[in-house]
């Protein structure tokens, strides 16, 4: 990285608040704190080693019920670049209700705000199902409307664009 002279992004362990990957705060009992050591040790290293081009980008997932508290997870201001979200619209799959951007992202931009006020806000996987409402009219309100009127702290959005739970 230190040799790549151009800006890297890096997304080390991301939606740890989850319990869906080994690094997760809720999997194989690990706790909020050792996420948070191992976090601030691999920015330490790569500082240590001139890579300052790196930009790291700590990424919960969207709140849920049963997630593990952001604020546990965060390894603090000086170890973090951006701050981002993982979220989605899973229209009418299973258990779940079409959901408009505001709805899926609201409250944990908000839980956001409160952990790193002066952090550059990133949408870093989002996507909307096809199944339960108007797609294109979620994306459009989404993009046009809701983030920069509701959320202009929000600098950049990836749009993840893969149908990955097909069976």
């Amino acid at each position: 990285a230190r040799a790549f002279r151009h800006p890297v992004i890096v997304r080390f362990a991301h939606e740890m608040n989850g319990n869906w990957y080994p690094w997760a705060a809720g999997a194989n009992r690990d706790r909020a704190r050792q996420y948070v050591e191992v976090w601030r040790s691999l920015r330490a290293l790569f500082d240590r080693e001139g890579a300052g081009t790196v930009e790291w980008v700590w990424r919960p997932n969207v709140e849920y019920d049963g997630s593990a508290p952001m604020q546990d997870l965060y390894p603090g201001g000086d170890a973090v670049d951006w701050v981002a979200l993982d979220g989605y619209n899973c229209g009418n799959a299973p258990g779940r209700t079409w959901q408009s951007f505001s709805q899926v992202f609201g409250p944990s931009l908000a839980t956001l705000g409160s952990i790193a006020p002066n952090k550059p806000v990133m949408i870093a996987e989002t996507g909307c199902a096809t199944a339960g409402g108007n797609k294109a009219a979620w994306i459009r309100s989404a993009l046009f409307a809701e983030i920069p009127l509701d959320f202009p702290e929000v600098r950049a959005v990836v749009w993840f664009n893969a149908n990955k739970e097909q069976r």
